[in-house]
């Protein structure tokens, strides 16, 4: 009986021994787990979204680097000088556009602006030097009349012809301002039409285009 009790007891260890424990997972696994979890709810959640230029555009742009984009008066100009100069070139030579002489064809357009401009900012320089030599004759009036007054020892007098001739300089300094910037404005147009302008002409030759 003890035999059989000690066997048995035995039996019961050698069982014990022998049946697999369950294990906790390690720390590496719960935190595999854990990603692998997290991404795939990410995956799941994310949404296919087509690019567009207004998406690159806003990815590409930092504080550091902004990417100037064309106004839609830009855009509009050089699509319709585009297809004009494709069907030019198609009653011409009946074949499709050459990107690479879109530069000729546009610069007449660039220059015709530039002659326009220069133009008003003749006429601007003109204007603006009648109304300069007009603001010094005021001027000058004030002057003599604030002397006059000066002269008279009339304080009342001397006060408003004082405040009448400083008037007078300070509008006449404006219009000198002006005058100068439209006049600088000009000299600045005319040179960058006699750069341009040649250059220009030798484009259009070079692409068989009439100047």
């Amino acid at each position: 009986m003890r035999q059989w009790a000690a066997g048995f007891i035995i039996l019961l260890l050698v069982l014990a021994c022998t049946t697999e424990k369950p294990t906790k997972p390690s720390k590496i696994a719960k935190a595999r787990n854990i990603t692998n979890a997290s991404l795939s709810a990410e995956i799941t959640n994310t949404t296919s979204t087509p690019l567009t230029n207004e998406t690159i555009n806003a990815s590409n742009e930092t504080d550091e680097i902004r990417v100037r984009r064309l106004s839609d008066e830009e855009i509009e100009q050089l699509n319709r000088n585009t297809k004009e100069f494709e069907a030019l070139r198609e009653r011409r030579y009946g074949t499709r556009i050459d990107l690479t002489q879109v530069d000729a064809y546009n610069c007449r357009f660039k220059i015709e602006e530039l002659e326009k401009e220069r133009l008003r900012l003749a006429e601007e320089v003109d204007d603006l030097g009648d109304e300069r030599t007009w603001k010094r004759h005021e001027a000058d009036q004030a002057k003599q009349a604030y002397e006059a007054a000066l002269a008279s020892g009339d304080s009342f007098a001397i006060e408003t012809t004082r405040f009448d001739y400083t008037d007078a300089e300070n509008e006449y300094d404006e219009v000198k301002k002006e005058f100068k910037e439209a006049h600088d404005n000009y000299d600045e147009t005319e040179r960058t039409l006699r750069i341009l302008k040649p250059e220009c002409d030798r484009m259009r030759t070079d692409a068989g285009l009439r100047n």
